[in-house]
């Protein structure tokens, strides 16, 4: 695994984890260090396969 995968893969198990909180998606984003929401919605998709939140 590469520094930037690396990287990407924690930023994305913490948005994971914000996720269970329920913030404004735009907030979500930023939190976990994405530049936008479509930026984390992109990476969300090609490396998790998540689309949408998981319904608790």
């Amino acid at each position: 695994m590469t520094p930037h995968q690396y990287g990407l893969s924690l930023r994305l198990d913490f948005a994971e984890k914000l996720l269970a909180e329920r913030p404004p998606f735009t907030d979500l984003a930023y939190l976990s260090g994405f530049s936008s929401q479509s930026h984390l919605t992109t990476a969300m998709k090609k490396y998790r396969n998540l689309t949408r939140a998981p319904i608790t």
